[in-house]
């Protein structure tokens, strides 16, 4: 019966110098390859959230001629300032 178990034991250690090396070696490929495609669908739902910001910015408010209403970094840029002048208005009343 001990024999049984030692034999069992060499092996289960032979499979598990084999198998866990192994999945490493994919395992993280297959991390990296998740994490890379996770980040770049953040990074899309980033864009998204920006044109959508920039759309909403375009239909609400009358654009001066010199911001591109097709650029959303100009338009976020223009809807900072904007805010800001506002805010130094409100200051200055008060």
């Amino acid at each position: 019966m001990t024999e049984a178990i030692t034999i069992a034991a060499i092996f289960l250690g032979m499979g598990s110098m084999v198998a866990l090396p192994l999945a490493v070696l994919m395992g993280l490929p297959t991390l990296a390859y998740v994490a890379r495609g996770w980040l770049t669908l953040k990074e899309r739902e980033l864009e998204l959230h920006r044109l959508e910001v920039a759309m909403r910015i375009r239909d609400s408010h009358h654009l001066p001629h010199y911001v591109d209403s097709r650029d959303p970094e100009q338009l976020l840029a223009w809807a900072r300032a904007d805010a800001e002048v506002v805010h130094a208005a409100v200051k200055t009343r008060h």
